[in-house]
């Protein structure tokens, strides 16, 4: 709400989308310090696509990383900015390959506990039932081998960081301009009150700008006139 009102109030009235808004300013979206892993890929994307370096949105099963073309082959790598990972081969080449993913997690998983009772119970997507035995080490490795292994490159979005509403960067700065302008339109009649009310009384407050001798010389012609006359 602080950040922008009409987003907030957008999100009240009913707009599912704008209640987990996705901002494409990356510069916006890191001052804000906090989204899912869409919001960090878009913000990752929208930082390489500044200094030159093709770059987009490659959607996996229930997450969302970013890929970025290297090299003149328009071969890419992916990116993963939820946890600061950088896999230096392409979606095909991680499915044929499964043991990259492992390696290239390996410090993130290591950092997690792999004992009972910690359970989290995840559903895969198509897939019923929970994945209970092990720890979250062993469950946030399943979650990674599910996101890549069943991900196809259909999901592997133009370079950019326009999203599925057709938004762009400057139709979304527009919310930002607009949070001021409504109001400033809103007081403008106030003001016009205000104006006509103080106006005649500054006017007329104002100093004179006449000055001593132009009163004399206005006195010594009204006596010439005078005595002209007689």
């Amino acid at each position: 709400m602080f950040d922008n009102w009409l987003l907030w109030a957008a999100a009240k009235i009913g707009q599912k989308r704008y209640r987990d808004y996705t901002l494409l300013d990356p510069y916006r979206a890191l001052w804000r310090g906090v989204g899912m892993c869409g919001q960090s890929s878009l913000a990752l994307v929208g930082l390489l696509n500044e200094r030159g370096i093709k770059a987009g949105i490659l959607g996996l099963t229930n997450h969302v990383v970013a890929w970025a073309e290297v090299g003149s082959e328009h071969n890419y790598v992916v990116a993963d900015p939820d946890y600061g990972i950088v896999i230096a081969a392409s979606l095909p080449e991680i499915k044929n390959e499964p043991q990259i993913i492992d390696r290239a997690y390996a410090n993130v998983l290591a950092d997690q506990p792999d004992y009972p009772p910690y359970n989290i119970i995840y559903n895969a997507a198509g897939q019923p039932g929970d994945l209970s035995g092990g720890g979250y080490r062993t469950k946030l490795r399943q979650i990674l081998h599910d996101a890549y292994l069943k991900a196809t490159e259909t999901t592997k979005y133009p370079a950019g960081v326009d999203n599925s509403f057709g938004e762009t960067i400057a139709s979304q700065r527009n919310f930002y301009i607009a949070k001021w302008i409504i109001p400033l339109l809103m007081l403008l009649p106030f003001l016009c009150i205000l104006a006509m009310r103080f106006w005649p009384l500054l006017y007329f407050a104002r100093p004179s700008t006449v000055s001593q001798s132009d009163l004399g010389k206005d006195e010594v012609a009204r006596s010439v006139g005078a005595g002209g006359t007689t």
